[in-house]
């Protein structure tokens, strides 16, 4: 299984962007293949890889198959835009706070993410 996350470049002033990057090398080190591609340059995503994009990204510009919403803040908060989600994306938040509609939410202590066990 491969994953992709769709990111801007790295700040570190962007809580957000240091999530998403921190995400990367923590499914890395797990010792999954995880690549970050640019948000600006839309390609092509195998059937068997999953495609994750911040909230800030709206629909699915990739036309990727197995999406993730990892929403790293309100939704519209940065953007201006709504996220407007498949019926089949897996949506994931930092918290309950920031995202009624994700399926999951993971809180940070220490910039290490804490994923829940179901």
């Amino acid at each position: 299984m491969k994953f992709i996350i769709t990111a801007p470049p790295f700040n570190e002033k962007s809580a957000g962007c240091v999530m998403l990057y921190t995400l990367s090398n923590k499914l890395k080190e797990l010792g999954y293949d995880t690549e970050i591609i640019p948000l600006t340059q839309p390609q092509v995503i195998p059937d068997d890889t999953i495609l994750i994009y911040p909230e800030i990204i709206d629909g699915n510009p990739f036309g990727a198959k197995n999406v993730v919403r990892y929403f790293l803040n309100r939704e519209g908060y940065v953007s201006g835009n709504k996220v407007n989600a498949g019926p089949n994306d897996f949506n994931f938040s930092f918290s309950q706070v920031v995202s009624s509609k994700s399926t999951r939410d993971c809180q940070t202590r220490k910039s290490q993410p804490t994923f829940p066990r179901s």
